[in-house]
């Protein structure tokens, strides 16, 4: 899960800086690199399990937390104001990237629970919550 969340965070952060530097210079908003930011979070979370492999339950929660908020606040943003032109496939790719992520982490958080509670039950012991 931790190549995933590199790959999805670069994009975000692909993203981010594309639709900064497609606005025209008069018109960029550093708000524009909202995608990045949250690609950032969930990249770096990536990059925390990959160098310390005992961090990947709290990292990963926190990655998923990132990409469920990004996904609600530029959702909830394209709901008050339909966003047009490049803002359009800025806001698009930022859902689609994060509801992507969203869906192969509760996958991946499930069958961690399922493989826990095997080795459990396995053992003879019980799985804490």
């Amino acid at each position: 899960m931790e190549w995933i969340s590199l790959v999805i965070g670069g994009a975000q952060v692909v993203v981010g800086f594309a639709g900064y530097l497609q606005s025209e210079p008069e018109h960029r908003s550093l708000t524009a690199l909202i995608p990045a930011g949250f690609g950032l979070i969930i990249a770096i979370s990536g990059a925390i399990v990959a160098m310390a492999p005992a961090t990947r339950k709290h990292a990963m929660h926190a990655a998923a937390t990132a990409a469920l908020l990004a996904v609600v606040l530029v959702g909830g943003r394209a709901a008050i104001k339909f966003p047009e032109g490049n803002k359009l496939i800025s806001f698009g790719l930022t859902i689609l990237l994060n509801v992507v992520f969203l869906i192969l982490a509760i996958r991946s958080f499930i069958e961690a629970r399922r493989a826990r509670e095997r080795a459990a039950s396995a053992n003879g012991t019980q799985v804490n919550t």
